[in-house]
């Protein structure tokens, strides 16, 4: 019996702990969310409310409404099933003729012809993948006029069919005697080739990413 006492005196107590603890006891806050501010008199004044808060400011890119926030794709006039074809082939020039600059600067430190025919076959190469390259970007060019809306358009056309000339430049020099004719001036020209390509190069990406020429909207 005594044991049964206690258990509800237990019982009768952790009730009004839990009920002394619980918030709808305590006295309402004086915080609200205007709050009022007294100066020093004594006498209230309202406070200043809160500027409206830009939900853009908390929300990720991923949730955001792509209308008014990202630049509509301009999909590639030279493509196959959506899939643009001038990023496919531009590698191949360009590789082309960073190779024929290697060449060139193996053939100067070694003076192995080995080199100078390689730099003479990997600049033939580069031309004639560059010529397709260009063929597929000039499509793009013409056919689409968001395309020739931008600047880099423009320079990026016009250095790459800059690159091509000088390579066709250099090729016609190494015809004669293409071990004589790297030192110094077929290296110019595939420095000067290489460094246009750097440039070009950089303005096809922000035309890519920036501007959104040849992506596919899914």
């Amino acid at each position: 019996m005594r044991e049964t006492n206690a258990h509800t005196q237990r019982t009768v107590a952790a009730r009004e702990l839990e009920e002394a603890e619980s918030p709808s006891s305590y006295e309402e806050s004086s915080y609200s969310e205007n709050p009022a501010s007294t100066d020093g008199s004594g006498a209230s004044t309202a406070s200043t409310p809160l500027p409206a808060v830009d939900p853009r400011s908390f929300v990720t890119p991923e949730e955001t409404a792509p209308i008014g926030v990202r630049k509509p794709p301009v999909p590639s006039a030279a493509a196959i099933a959506g899939h643009p074809l001038h990023p496919m082939v531009v590698p191949l020039p360009i590789g082309a003729f960073t190779f024929a600059l290697c060449a060139d600067l193996a053939y100067a430190a070694t003076r192995d012809p080995f080199w100078a025919k390689a730099s003479k076959v990997l600049i033939g190469t580069g031309i004639a993948t560059g010529a397709v390259a260009g063929v597929l970007g000039a499509t793009d060019f013409t056919a689409r006029e968001r395309v020739r809306s931008h600047q880099e358009a423009w320079l990026h056309g016009v250095g790459n069919a800059a690159a091509l000339g000088l390579a066709a430049a250099s090729l016609a020099l190494r015809q004669k005697d293409e071990a004589k004719s790297i030192v110094p001036f077929g290296l110019m020209l595939s420095i000067a080739t290489g460094t246009i390509l750097t440039v070009t190069g950089w303005l096809g990406g922000e035309l890519s990413y920036r501007h959104r020429i040849g992506v596919t909207e899914d």
